[in-house]
């Protein structure tokens, strides 16, 4: 599992190389030598990935702290002694603050507009309800060299209420733009996943649903950028695999 995970993050790293992403290069190197060094597996929530979030909430206002639901942050203004934080329904003034990679807004340090770098992309998922297909079973798998599948997770264990035993929910990262029909989607990329044998036999798609995202991440170049022009006023998450995220911040875990 550690090398299986280091390698494909050295694979990522490489076509971002050779497509000049100097600062995903970076990123994917530092998941390699993460995913090296920490051989740590991990179990997904039963409930989903709000599972974590729920906890993470809980513990902040257990803490003391609070959260502000339905408040966009329209900007953040970093001044001598406080970060003013402005936002779609009033002002507030705190002593730091976090900016991650996919949640930001703009940022001003003592009057002067920062620039901001930002990748910007598209995350295209297709989730399909397939009826047989044959026994393979699979968690999560990541699909290099293909010119249409990425990633391909089988949620089958997670939903509610349970799926039928002769059914699977499986969730498709493809690479490509395709049609807007769901449903001619599905069935293209089940032709995929059994043409390279991820399935034994060709499904019956029963229903498809796209859940494309589109992401607008901050470099991690322009993270560290503004933790130092702001003297620590400003605190950098960058984004991550979710297991080196874990061992990144065990020292905060194990001090919480």
């Amino acid at each position: 599992m550690r090398w299986t995970r280091s390698g494909f993050h050295v694979a990522v790293g490489m076509r971002a190389l050779a497509r000049g992403e100097f600062d995903k290069y970076a990123r994917a190197w530092q998941s390699a030598a993460r995913s090296a060094i920490s051989g740590t597996s991990y179990s997904y929530p039963t409930a989903g990935a709000a599972d974590l979030v729920g906890a993470l909430c809980r513990r902040l206002i257990a803490a003391g702290g609070a959260i502000r639901m339905r408040a966009k942050v329209e900007a953040l203004h970093i001044e001598a002694d406080a970060v003013r934080v402005e936002t779609d329904s009033g002002a507030l003034r705190t002593s730091r603050a976090l900016v991650a990679s996919r949640a930001f807004a703009p940022v001003s340090i003592g009057g002067v507009n920062q620039p901001l770098t930002i990748e910007r992309g598209i995350c295209r998922n297709l989730v399909m309800r397939l009826r047989g297909g044959g026994q393979r079973r699979f968690s999560y798998v990541e699909v290099l060299g293909h010119p249409r599948l990425k990633r391909l997770r089988d949620l089958s264990p997670l939903v509610t209420p349970a799926v039928d035993p002769q059914e699977r929910i499986l969730c498709v990262q493809h690479r490509s733009t395709m049609s807007d029909d769901a449903i001619a989607d599905a069935c293209t990329l089940v032709a995929d996943l059994t043409q390279t044998r991820l399935m034994e036999s060709l499904p019956e798609v029963v229903d498809a649903v796209r859940t494309d995202v589109t992401l607008e991440t901050l470099t991690n170049a322009t993270l560290k950028r503004l933790e130092r022009a702001s003297m620590g006023r400003v605190e950098g998450l960058p984004t991550t695999d979710i297991a080196e995220g874990f061992i990144d911040r065990r020292d905060r875990l194990a001090a919480a």
